[in-house]
């Protein structure tokens, strides 16, 4: 679909066309009722409280004007928008195998709408799919199984929800997340694949303008499931490990480390967490440290850098990591072996290390540039 056809979406002029043929209380009812100016959806009894009419009353009122919108008539006097718009949903639908999870959707649809918040946007979708154009597409509510979605009409929804459970197994059976590669490679040896080749295979062929892989077909798939996850190193994973889903400050604290491979200062694992969003709890950099000082599988490297312990980084100062050095290997080291091995296990500056060495008190120079315990 080219730039300059979907450039023409305004949901707004939409709600507009369709809205004109309602009365004035049953345009400000359904537009409190379902959030469609950007504001939270509103109770029966708050807009009843407002009109000083009952919930009953404000039900009826909401009954009709919904009524009203699915008559022919009405509809056919924008059925030109309205076609583009369900066009647009379908497109999108079939280039992600048939679902998309709302989220997603909306995220899409914005790129190509300018006129309209993003919250406007999602409760102005979900209200005419749901209400206007409910006989051509099917919403997948949040469950323990599937996160809020849309799907196409010919999905076969036991398909999906097989295909799920399928995928769910082998990453717990599996007890670690999986690569995209990894996961896929496995799900194509499965007895579950065996039995249903044709079937998935099937589903490549829905989008009828490019065929999909199989790859595609699954990773939509992945997307909408409520039990799978994908973590900071783009493994999948189950959304309740914490290696996938962090709960605590420490947790999120272990991940940013994991995921950068070396040693960071306290306030940049602050910044990471903060940036990765994990939940919309801020991490403070004094919360952080405290958490890094207390947890032995942090080991301070250098000042206010910490480390895994699990790298092979140990306590301990500078001169006390070089008296270990020398005294395993129990005879005369040059510098630059020394070096090595003390950032190896601390993560200071080499000038840092070459002056803990003219400590005289503890190391002696035996040869050109090679030292021992004194």
């Amino acid at each position: 679909m080219s730039q300059t056809k979907t450039q023409k979406l305004d949901i707004q002029q939409i709600l507009n066309d369709l809205f004109s043929y309602l009365n004035p209380r049953e345009k400000e009812v359904l537009k409190r009722r379902y959030g469609l100016q950007g504001n939270d959806q509103e109770t029966l009894e708050k807009i009843g409280q407002s009109y000083n009419i009952t919930r009953e009353r404000v039900r009826q009122i909401e009954a009709n004007g919904l009524r009203k919108l699915k008559k022919v008539d009405a509809i056919q006097k924008v059925k030109i928008d309205l076609d583009y718009l369900s066009d647009l949903v379908q497109s999108l639908l079939l280039q992600a195998a048939g679902l998309m999870t709302e989220g997603d959707l909306v995220g899409q649809l914005a790129g190509v709408h300018k006129k309209i918040n993003e919250i406007a946007l999602k409760q102005s979708v979900n209200f005419l799919l749901s209400y206007v154009l409910q006989d051509r597409f099917d919403r997948i509510n949040r469950h323990d199984k599937f996160q809020d979605a849309w799907k196409i009409k010919n999905l076969d929804f036991a398909v999906l929800d097989k295909v799920i459970d399928a995928l769910v197994k082998i990453i717990n059976d599996n007890g670690q997340p999986m690569s995209g590669e990894e996961l896929m490679k496995t799900f194509q040896k499965s007895d579950f694949y065996k039995s249903n080749e044709k079937v998935l295979l099937e589903l490549c062929d829905l989008n009828h303008d490019k065929k999909l892989t199989l790859d595609e077909v699954l990773f939509s798939y992945v997307k909408v499931s409520q039990g799978i996850k994908q973590n900071l190193f783009n493994q999948w994973g189950l959304r309740d490990w914490k290696i996938v889903s962090p709960k605590t400050i420490n947790d999120k604290i272990y991940l940013i480390l994991k995921k950068n491979e070396k040693p960071m200062h306290y306030r940049e694992i602050a910044a990471g967490i903060n940036e990765a969003a994990f939940d919309k709890k801020k991490a403070c950099a004094a919360t952080v440290h405290n958490e890094l000082i207390i947890d032995k599988k942090y080991v301070l490297v250098g000042r206010g850098y910490y480390a895994l312990r699990e790298w092979g980084y140990e306590d301990g100062t500078v001169e006390e990591m070089i008296e270990k050095i020398l005294g395993k290997a129990k005879k005369p080291l040059a510098k630059d072996e020394i070096i090595k091995q003390v950032l190896d296990k601390k993560f200071v500056k080499q000038s840092t290390i070459y002056l803990a060495l003219l400590n005289k008190k503890k190391f002696k120079k035996v040869e050109q540039n090679k030292y021992s315990l004194k």
